[in-house]
This record gives C-alpha cells, sequence and structure tokens, in this order.
C-alpha cells in the first residue's frame, strides 16, 4: 500500500511540475528571438522558432534575417510525463529560407546549463552551411538528432547569409 502511495504521489509532482514549466513557456513565448529571454520550454511532439515570427492572428511565421554573432532563441528539452530524464530526446532542425541563401554557416548547440558560456557547437552534425535547391523549389536544409543529450539547445549565427533572403529556423521534437 505504501508503494501505490509513493507512486501516486510521484505521479502528482511530475504533473505539478510539468504544468509549472508549461506556465513558465508561456510567460516568455512572446519575448525577442536573441536570447535575452529565459528558454522557451519544448515537449515531445512540439515545435518552435529559432528564428521566424508568428502573426498571432493569421498564423503566418514571418523570416527574419539573423545578422553574424547572434545566438537563437534557446529550447529546454522537457522531459516526456514521467520520463526520469533516462530517454534522451530527439529533435529535427529545419531552416527555411526565402531564396537562396549563398554561403553560410549556422551552428546548433547544446548546453546543460542555459548560460551563454556553457553553450558548445555539436560536434560532426552541429554546423549548417548548406541549403540546397530541393525539388520542391525551395531552399530547405534539415538537420536529425537523435538523440541529442544536452538539456538546452539554440543556434549560432557564425556567419550570416552572403544573400539577403529571410530565414525561418524551427525546431521539432
Amino acid at each position: 500500500m505504501v508503494d501505490v502511495e509513493r507512486n501516486r504521489l510521484r505521479n502528482w509532482l511530475l504533473i505539478l511540475g510539468t504544468m509549472m514549466l508549461s506556465l513558465v513557456a508561456v510567460v516568455h513565448l512572446h519575448g525577442t528571438a536573441y536570447n535575452t529571454t529565459k528558454a522557451q520550454s519544448l515537449y515531445p511532439g512540439m515545435s518552435g522558432l529559432f528564428y521566424g515570427t508568428t502573426n498571432q492572428s493569421t498564423g503566418v511565421i514571418t523570416g527574419e534575417q539573423p545578422a553574424t554573432g547572434t545566438f537563437s532563441q534557446q529550447f529546454f528539452l522537457a522531459p516526456a510525463l514521467g520520463d526520469s530524464r533516462t530517454t534522451p530526446p530527439n529533435i529535427s532542425i529545419e531552416l527555411i529560407w526565402a531564396g537562396n541563401p549563398g554561403a553560410f554557416n549556422i551552428q546548433i548547440q547544446d548546453a546543460d546549463t542555459d548560460a551563454t558560456g556553457n553553450y558548445v557547437t555539436i560536434p560532426v552534425a552541429g554546423t549548417i552551411t548548406s541549403s540546397p535547391l530541393s525539388p520542391g523549389g525551395s531552399y530547405v536544409s534539415r538537420v536529425e538528432l537523435v538523440p541529442i543529450k544536452g538539456q538546452f539547445v539554440r543556434l549560432y549565427v557564425n556567419a550570416q547569409a552572403a544573400n539577403a533572403v529571410n530565414l525561418i529556423a524551427k525546431i521539432t521534437r
């Protein structure tokens, strides 16, 4: 009987913690996209924007032209309800350009602590430098990180796009 009560209490604490993290994410949802706000929580099945602004009335996403040396909005990869962080999350990152971006260098960075100095570029797949023309006629780059170990993730613009085209950068869990 004690184990049943302990499990109920544990489940309620997990639910309460998830609700509090969701509230924090909603409070910070409308901040600027250059690392001036706290990390937004991203749960399994959710998407967020590193770069881009969503019109709340129409749902249309407007791209941005991030400058060299800037950091995107960062995200906290929140554990699934009932998961004690034993299963590392999987993410995909999509860069959608309004036209041919030319040369650029965008780095995917992760950290266990949400502090600017703690983020590091992910080795091997962490640097995006090309966006080929897709068969559909758009310029899109995509990276899938399965799994990712850091608790926080952001983008760093090491070199802005050579051509002045807008970018929408999306993360999905």
